[in-house]
């Protein structure tokens, strides 16, 4: 008795095929997934690091009184992130004080920076006043 093959089904050469195009597929989306974490978390610590930069200088303008100087320290929002303060004199402008905050973070094993740079007008400006009314008669 002569038992005739059947042709359908799969041959092992077209699973194997279809394996190795599943698994590009795959790799790639896996890669796309990792990358878009990563850009997550690098967009969530400079969200954070924008909202200490505000709240440090916000806190540095309300103590008044200017002056050139630095100041630093540990960022409260950011895990291991850090802080500096500069304040100078406007060479150009008289009474004019330049006040620039840096933040850094660590996301992904590499270290980011978040700067945000003011002016501020000196508050005892000397004021010059000039009376020129002229009587009219």
């Amino acid at each position: 008795m002569y038992v005739k093959a059947s042709s359908s089904g799969f041959s092992l050469m077209e699973v194997m095929v279809a394996m190795a195009i599943l698994s590009i597929g795959l790799v790639a989306v896996a890669g796309v997934y990792s990358l878009a974490a990563s850009s997550l978390s690098q967009v969530e610590g400079y969200e954070r690091a924008g909202m200490e930069a505000e709240m440090r200088l916000a806190a540095f303008l309300n103590a008044g009184d200017i002056k050139s100087g630095t100041t630093a320290g540990n960022c409260e929002i950011l895990p291991h992130g850090r802080w500096k303060i500069v304040s100078q004199k406007d060479a150009e402008y008289s009474g004019v004080y330049r006040v620039r905050i840096t933040v850094l973070f660590f996301t992904e094993g590499r270290e980011h920076e978040y700067v945000l740079e003011t002016a501020q007008v000196d508050l005892n400006l000397p004021v010059e006043s000039k009376n020129q009314i002229k009587d009219a008669r």
